[in-house]
């Protein structure tokens, strides 16, 4: 079982109401979808209270059914919103997520603050080997990705390696919840509670975003320690 969540609706970092931007376009989508609408949800930093000025905003949204004129008439909806650049997301039905692989649909549900309406899975409905799964496939792109920008990405590599780290906070998450049961929404929080390389590699993640540039010697010393970790990870 998923421990009990916080509210966190109240993300207003970066000069944005986040859940004020959410509740807004949610507003457009009923009256542009009607009944039709099953599901709007915020993710991401701005629904962790994480946000930079330019995080994205992750919206959710489910409808009973998706053909391209929907697609054009959320376009269409989004465009509406003030800094509607920002936006990105999930859209589709809930017909298609209950298909949806199980280590993806881990992170997905817990890291979704609902909006309007309820998604077709709750964060109790997951087991801790499910999210062991989301790990593993998780730390297994992170180590295919980390030895193929060391040998073929030549001065790309920092940039990959930087996306790969600031990446590897979901890949914690779930293995976290694999060990424990809980589910720890927060970088700050699972800071906490993390020890070892884990930790290691969440202090990363946090470098990773706030630091403009990493020198030869830094790139070198992350590169190490996400090939070590993401193999250590798949291995267990």
């Amino acid at each position: 079982m998923t421990s009990p969540q916080p509210d966190v609706r109240t993300s207003k970092g970066a000069g944005m109401d986040s859940f004020a931007w959410a509740e807004e376009a949610a507003k457009k989508l009923r009256e542009q979808f009607g009944d039709r609408l099953a599901f709007v949800g915020l993710q991401g930093s701005r629904a962790r209270g994480e946000e930079t000025p330019t995080s994205d905003i992750d919206l959710v949204v489910l409808l009973d059914d998706l053909d391209d004129a929907d697609l054009a008439a959320y376009k269409a909806v989004v465009q509406t919103m003030p800094q509607a650049e920002l936006a990105c997301g999930f859209v589709g039905s809930p017909d298609v997520l209950t298909k949806w692989p199980r280590h993806e649909l881990f992170q997905f549900v817990n890291d979704t603050v609902p909006l309007h309406g309820k998604l077709p899975f709750a964060p109790s409905d997951f087991t801790r080997e499910e999210a062991k799964d989301a790990a593993r496939i998780g730390a297994s792109g992170i180590y295919h990705a980390t030895c193929h920008a060391a040998v073929f990405d030549g001065n790309a590599e920092e940039g990959v390696l930087r996306e790969l780290a600031k990446g590897a906070f979901f890949t914690l998450q779930a293995l976290h919840f694999s060990r424990t049961g809980e589910y720890v929404r927060k970088k700050s929080d699972l800071a906490k509670v993390l020890s070892g390389e884990d930790a290691g590699v969440l202090a990363w993640s946090l470098k990773a975003k706030a630091t403009p540039k990493l020198a030869p010697q830094e790139v070198r010393e992350l590169s190490r320690l996400l090939l070590r970790w993401s193999g250590n990870v798949i291995a267990s």
